[in-house]
């Protein structure tokens, strides 16, 4: 199988997780990762405190419409990006399970609890490193793996 490449002249994030550089604008192509999760829920702001407290994310871009409700907003979580919005009328919200790597797995756990979501995994160790999982009040899982050194 071959290598996923990005698009031919499209540069791509380096990976610094200190690099904000993708969140001054919103949706720029070239300063966004080629795959971001976007999540639609009601709610947005709290989720979006959430991600700030509980996961760690970076707040970037944010687009609120007249009432104050987001249109668009997006984190950086370490080298990647997570996007989300109110979910428009008319339309449902739906839930996401998403994975990341951290250096600490236990912690990560502990601090997502500490800012309101339940357990769906306690970490334990794995061939493959430490992992376990909890899930936020929207419905999303997030799941936290140390790798194995």
């Amino acid at each position: 199988m071959a290598a996923v490449r990005p698009a031919r002249g499209v540069p791509r994030p380096r990976g610094n997780p200190n690099d904000r550089s993708c969140l001054g604008r919103s949706m720029d192509p070239a300063l966004t990762p080629t795959l971001a999760p976007y999540l639609s829920v009601k709610d947005a702001l709290g989720l979006a405190s959430f991600i700030e407290e509980g996961i760690g994310g970076a707040p970037g871009f944010r687009e609120l419409d007249a009432t104050g409700k987001p249109n668009h907003l997006e984190f950086r979580i370490q080298d990647s990006v997570v996007m989300l919005s109110e979910t428009p009328a008319g339309r449902s919200p739906f839930p996401a399970m998403l994975h990341l790597y951290v250096p600490d797995a236990d912690l990560a756990y502990r601090r997502a609890l500490a800012a309101g979501a339940t357990g769906v995994r306690e970490p334990t160790d794995a061939p493959d490193g430490r992992r376990g999982g909890v899930r936020d009040r929207w419905g999303n899982e997030w799941w936290f793996t140390r790798p194995s050194p």
